[in-house]
């Protein structure tokens, strides 16, 4: 046998043994989480599947890092979690694991051991990163000087998505972990783009155990088109919501990538971004989310005008968007009257619920004016207030009210943090927000092109506070992944190659 033939046959029987060593250790690590968590065996599978994922994506990227980011970021809007205190905010427990801190945790270690002990770059750092840690810091005060037991909890939230951040800033300024990351999102937008097609197929959730549901706002009640009930789609995510909070990240990006044309980003990558595109904004539709489509409506206006100053966006583009949203109007109004009712109709009082909810908030804000009720203490604070607006209400619907927090992340935050932490806010998401018009010199236009539509994610974030209260989720740490990875595009390693061939 020659040497490069015995070399290869070692490294497959290589890779086979670190898979068999994989599903046999991942066996029983599950059945021993198993038995301590009283668990079904469907965490069996899980756990097995992930540890023979990441087997055979080392496999294929031949580092560890590099696997354990894609996966982390395929998995990171799959809302499968474990809760780690009974302590609760007001929708979930303070405290959860999620499916995508298994992958997380080891990578951020392999990081920072290789940032201490490795010949590696300094850890990236920018004046959005000084912001950031600003927010935080004050969060921290908050979560200790309010009376809530859940906000220290709540408060390592916000710690794991500040090192999310970091991390993923630091590390996708080199061309392949920045490709690996494109990729992961990309085929985590497929699974779940796959999810809600089942979904609307089957009429059925599709959860497994582990999975958060969200019992309220599933299915939809016309009761003046004949009574018509609908069910929305949620992919793995916990409400529709959130959903189309997730399609407004990842459409920005994507449509860019069709404004550039086939032949500046190349034929196949162009013609994925079309199909997950197209894939994505009928989700968006079949979710039946008002605020996600304002979001995205938002975005796109972003894209549109910024593009045209900056030479992305011609005439036919414009003239195109026109022809896909009359043709959308039309199918939509064929095909799924829903969402036109969802427009048109009532709403089973979900606007007036917000509406009271606001008044109340402005409330708790009058009397906490200076640093707030502290983080996670709105609740709380919002049973003993009752503003002079709710004397109308129904006293089943108050008590309901005051279950919740208020659907604005604005108002939220205002009243748990204070006038400082909403401005800390503000400046985090607009320094994002303004990265593509800052000083910089551009390595490629797909460079630029990407961070604008990353940009356009942030800004649809914004437009979507507007009407969900965002507390402590998913959504709030694709924010933050989604901030590192624009920063990390925009500011390169010295050396590293155009944006074109990462993505060839």
């Amino acid at each position: 046998m020659k040497g490069s033939e015995f070399a290869m046959a070692s490294g497959v029987r290589a890779t086979g043994v670190f898979l068999m060593l994989s599903l046999v250790s991942s066996a029983i690590f599950s059945f021993g989480l198993t038995a301590m968590a009283d668990a079904s065996a469907t965490w069996v599978v899980l756990i097995i599947c992930g540890m023979a994922a990441l087997a055979a994506a080392v496999m294929w990227v031949g580092e560890l890092k590099l696997a354990l980011l894609s996966i982390f970021l395929f998995t990171l809007p799959i809302e499968i979690s474990k809760a780690l205190t009974s302590v609760a905010s007001a929708y979930a427990p303070a405290l959860q694991v999620y499916l995508s801190d298994v992958a997380f945790i080891p990578l951020a270690a392999l990081w920072l051991f290789d940032k201490i002990f490795g010949r590696g770059s300094p850890i990236y750092w920018s004046r959005v990163h000084w912001i950031a840690l600003l927010l935080l810091l004050w969060f921290s005060i908050e979560a200790y000087l309010g009376s809530e037991p859940a906000g220290p909890l709540v408060n390592i939230n916000h710690v794991k998505y500040f090192v999310f951040f970091v991390v993923l800033a630091d590390l996708v300024r080199d061309p392949r972990y920045l490709k690996a990351a494109l990729v992961a999102l990309a085929c985590g937008l497929a699974a779940q783009l796959t999810i809600a097609a089942l979904q609307f197929i089957t009429g059925s959730e599709l959860r497994i155990q582990g999975g958060n549901v969200a019992n309220n706002g599933r299915v939809l009640v016309f009761e003046q088109a004949e009574g018509l009930h609908v069910s929305r789609i949620s992919g793995s995510l916990l409400h529709p919501n959130n959903f189309a909070d997730y399609l407004t990240f990842v459409l920005p990006p994507l449509i860019v990538m069709l404004l550039l044309g086939r032949r500046m980003v190349g034929t196949l990558v162009w013609n994925i971004s079309a199909v997950l595109s197209v894939g994505a904004m009928v989700a968006l539709i079949l979710a039946l989310s008002r605020a996600g489509w304002i979001a995205f409506g938002c975005s796109l206006a972003f894209i549109f005008v910024a593009g045209a100053w900056f030479g992305i966006v011609r005439t036919r583009h414009f003239i195109a968007l026109a022809i896909v949203a009359g043709s959308l109007t039309v199918g939509i109004s064929a095909f799924f009257p829903a969402a036109i009712y969802r427009v048109i109709l009532p709403d089973n009082r979900s606007g007036d619920s917000r509406i009271a909810m606001m008044d109340q908030a402005w409330l708790i804000i009058e009397r906490s004016p200076l640093l707030g009720v502290g983080l996670a203490g709105y609740n709380k604070a919002a049973q003993t207030v009752t503003p002079s607006t709710w004397a109308v209400l129904h006293p089943d619907f108050r008590e309901a009210l005051r279950k919740g927090v208020v659907h604005n992340k604005y108002l939220l935050t205002l009243a748990e943090t204070g006038p400082a932490g909403l401005l800390l806010l503000l400046l985090f998401l607009g320094m994002n927000v303004l990265v593509p018009f800052g000083r910089i010199t551009w390595t490629t236009p797909e460079q630029f092109a990407l961070v604008l539509g990353l940009s356009a994610a942030i800004l649809a974030q914004m437009v979507f506070y507007l009407f969900e209260h965002f507390a402590y989720d998913t959504r709030i740490a694709l924010l933050y992944v989604f901030c590192g990875l624009m920063l990390g595009m925009r500011d390169p390693q010295d050396g590293a190659v155009g944006l074109e061939r990462q993505l060839s």
